[in-house]
């Protein structure tokens, strides 16, 4: 399993989990962990639109049409699993629960 440093993140930012998976067979490093291991705590923020769209058709009052949107926080974690079927089968479900459980 990859190290967790732990970082502050927003409460309100977007969370986003890239997994890869760890050596197998005759490979020491598999390419879908490198390929994601260094985005691991990346923050990325959004563009906001520069003529947003009022939600469910609400009408926008001169105060929203004023303010600027907000760009959003992304975090990006990236997990290495394992490649055994144990691995595999204790810890994707974790990823699926809300909220989700990340292994130690």
């Amino acid at each position: 399993m990859s190290s967790f440093q732990s970082i502050e993140v927003s409460p309100h930012a977007i969370r986003v989990l890239i997994t890869g998976f760890g050596p197998f067979s005759k490979y020491n490093e598999n390419p879908s962990w490198l390929a994601v291991k260094p985005l691991h705590n990346t923050i990325l923020f959004t563009q906001p639109e520069s003529n947003p769209v009022p939600y469910n058709d609400q009408m926008m009052t001169d105060e929203d049409v004023n303010m600027p949107p907000a760009p959003q926080e992304i975090h990006i974690t990236s997990l290495e699993i394992p490649v055994t079927y144990k691995s595999v089968r204790t810890t994707v479900p974790g990823l699926h629960a809300r909220p989700p459980i990340l292994p130690q």
